[in-house]
């Protein structure tokens, strides 16, 4: 985290793919960062390959794909995964049609906490938090999130 803090995001890469193989299960959570780095390089072969390995249907691994796929411009794999998301979430139409509602400090708070129950709007918080650096460079991914919802809900 301090290596992301500092820019040096290639240099987490490199870090966090060490952590990994010293720890096959990630018990540290570490996939969950670096799939946010691969999406923010628009690395999709490393972002897949990841995917793959973990083989989850969590918010920590699909919001990234959702991002990443966004960002290339592959609007059909980008909502095949947030399809994936919503179907697993059921409260992620709720909390990005009202995101209005929850002001910069509230989600700092949730954030800094990092207690959440699955499928929760702190769950979403808390995995937003893990990459900013992704969705910050991404303007009007949340808006073409919202657009999307809505239009899966007719």
């Amino acid at each position: 985290m301090l290596l992301i803090t500092m820019g040096k995001f290639t240099k987490a890469i490199s870090e966090c793919e060490d952590l990994l193989s010293l720890s096959e299960n990630d018990n540290l959570g570490i996939r969950y960062i670096l799939i946010g780095l691969y999406a923010l390089y628009e690395d999709e072969k490393r972002a897949m390959k990841l995917y793959k390995k973990h083989q989850e249907g969590t918010m920590g691994i699909l919001l990234p794909m959702v991002a990443m796929y966004y960002k290339i411009d592959n609007y059909v794999k980008a909502e095949k995964y947030l399809v994936q998301l919503s179907e697993a979430y059921s409260s992620l139409r709720d909390f990005f049609l009202n995101l209005d509602e929850y002001d910069e400090a509230t989600m700092n708070e949730i954030a800094e906490a990092g207690v959440y129950a699955h499928d929760s709007k702190e769950e979403i918080i808390i995995t937003l938090s893990q990459n900013p650096y992704l969705y910050s460079t991404t303007g009007t991914f949340f808006m073409w999130i919202i657009e999307k919802l809505l239009e899966m809900e007719k």
